[in-house]
């Protein structure tokens, strides 16, 4: 019975008997992934899951630029209100947060940039009322290329005794 048996088994029909073992695994493998019941929601569709992961954003349009911060001579009083065309001027007042120049008077106007307490300007125009606000155009006496429009209520004037 065993010789009967062996000489009907050769390599092909192993092989096939295998191929054929394979097939069937693969095809109730797949039978059951695709009917389990786990895979579909409550009206009987597969559905998948979506993660929305959200785009970085801009903190600030106007990033703050780090300026040398002038260096006030001990003879150089503040004076409080005083502020006029051809005067220095000094950023105070603003805790640390800076005080945006812009490019026109008007809260609604581009950032130039970001002056620090203790920077010094010149008055060159102004006053302009814009938002309920007094408006002068400053420009750095370090640097003319800072320039633009700050609002007076953070702006004492320096003046020499």
């Amino acid at each position: 019975m065993v010789s009967t048996l062996l000489k009907y088994l050769n390599r092909w029909v192993v092989l096939g008997g295998l191929a054929v073992l394979l097939l069937l695994v693969i095809f109730w493998g797949g039978a059951l992934w695709f009917f389990y019941p786990g895979q579909r929601s409550e009206n009987g569709v597969r559905s998948g899951v979506l993660t929305v992961i959200p785009a970085p954003t801009l903190t600030s349009p106007v990033p703050a630029v780090e300026a040398p911060t002038p260096v006030i001579e001990e003879t150089e009083m503040v004076v409080a209100g005083g502020v006029e065309i051809g005067v220095d001027v000094k950023v105070d007042g603003t805790g640390g947060a800076g005080l945006r120049i812009r490019s026109d008077p008007g809260i609604a106007s581009g950032v130039q940039f970001l002056a620090t307490d203790g920077d010094v300007f010149q008055v060159d125009d102004g006053p302009e009322e814009a938002d309920g606000y007094t408006w002068w155009f400053v420009v750095s006496s370090r640097d003319p290329t800072r320039r633009g429009w700050a609002v007076s209520n953070y702006l004492v004037r320096v003046v020499s005794p």
